[in-house]
């Protein structure tokens, strides 16, 4: 297994020649559709849900003032677009007394303190509420192992059939051979019978003629 250059992990055969496309089931299979489209997609939507939260977050409160009447210093939120955001947020150095919970002109109420808490409700999301985007991901976590599962058991069953065919086609059946051999057994009695018979009769004329 390598990487190229865009960081999907392929898989080379010993000449250096790509054969990941080749690869339609197993576990190697599984393991590079886990790296290369799982993985980048659950944390792309956890970096969109996180800057969704920041950035609206930040928006309020940088539309209120602080308790001595002036806009915020700095937001509240801060992250790295370039390592990822839902890696990286992180509350900055903001006190308490900066936070902007009024609104202009209203210095020392909470009317921004409320919009703030309304943000929850909010489209601010992808067009979703923090929530919904949420569940969303959540919801397509547990679709995929329910396909996963459901693969899973069907390649489970098919594996049995083809176990059961070749029982059929050239498995052994212990009773009847058993009864095959105890019938071969009696055949081997029968003839060493009819050989001594023979013998007799042999040493009978053989007598007759001396």
């Amino acid at each position: 297994m390598t990487q190229n250059a865009s960081g999907a992990n392929r898989i080379l055969d010993s000449t250096g020649v790509d054969i990941t496309d080749r690869l339609d089931g197993g576990r190697i299979a599984g393991l590079i559709e886990f790296q290369n489209t799982l993985v980048p997609d659950y944390r792309t939507r956890l970096n969109t849900l996180a800057k969704g939260i920041a950035d609206g977050v930040n928006g309020v409160l940088a539309a209120g003032i602080d308790q001595n009447g002036n806009p915020p210093a700095q937001n509240l939120f801060a992250y790295n677009t370039t390592v990822g955001e839902a890696t990286t947020i992180a509350v900055t150095s903001i006190t308490t007394a900066q936070l902007a919970a009024a609104a202009p002109g209203d210095p020392g109420g909470n009317t921004n303190a409320l919009n703030l808490a309304d943000l929850q409700r909010s489209p601010i999301v992808g067009g979703l509420t923090p929530a919904q985007f949420y569940a969303e991901i959540t919801a397509a976590v547990g679709d995929r192992l329910n396909a996963v599962k459901s693969d899973v058991d069907l390649q489970q069953n098919l594996l049995l059939q083809a176990q059961n065919l070749r029982a059929e086609l050239s498995g052994v059946d212990i009773s009847v051979e058993a009864t095959k051999l105890l019938q071969l057994q009696k055949g081997f009695q029968a003839a060493g019978q009819v050989m001594s018979v023979l013998n007799s009769l042999n040493e009978t004329v053989l007598g007759m003629l001396r």
